[in-house]
């Protein structure tokens, strides 16, 4: 979970700055995953080939994250719960207040290396340190099942009226 907050030098949370109606979207000058900062922030473990599943939420009011994993790609599977027909691949992901992000992400690093899991703001506090561990497992597909999600009755015979293009550097994976 990120999320930011409005800290001054004594370490406690300042009133004002607000940028909406009663003080409830601020932009913070620290952020946290999990409610950790900084070297707060505990290490994950990689063992090379593992295919790990992070589901990503932003509790801020105002700021939206972009994620990104040095070196590692992300498969993006879920938005806010909802499978996507077709997964993405990404080398970061932005998330918006209050959304959520599922991807996957396969261990596909150096055996002995660190990498991190840092923000679009990494200066207020997110680097995630992920070490990579001697043992090595065998590669696999992803265990979620392909999505049996129809639309309504007759949606197959509707001509579209419109279509919106998204400008994203995300791309479909094969």
């Amino acid at each position: 979970m990120f999320d930011d907050w409005y800290l001054g030098r004594d370490g406690k949370r300042l009133e004002g700055t607000s940028v909406g109606h009663m003080n409830m979207e601020r932009q913070g000058n620290l952020e946290t995953i999990n409610g950790k900062s900084a070297e707060g922030i505990p290490a994950l473990e990689f063992t090379k080939g593992e295919l790990h599943k992070f589901r990503f939420m932003n509790a801020s009011t105002a700021v939206e994250h972009t994620i990104s994993i040095q070196n590692h790609k992300m498969r993006i599977t879920h938005t806010d719960g909802r499978q996507l027909e077709k997964p993405m691949i990404s080398e970061s992901v932005t998330i918006y207040p209050r959304e959520r992000v599922d991807v996957e992400v396969l261990a596909d690093g150096e055996v002995g290396q660190t990498y991190y899991l840092v923000t679009n703001r990494p200066e207020f506090g997110i680097k995630m340190p992920i070490r990579y561990t001697n043992e090595i497992v065998e590669q696999v597909k992803s265990p979620l099942p392909t999505s049996s999600l129809k639309g309504f009755a007759g949606i197959d015979e509707k001509q579209v009226d419109f279509e919106l293009f998204l400008n994203s550097r995300m791309k479909q994976s094969t």
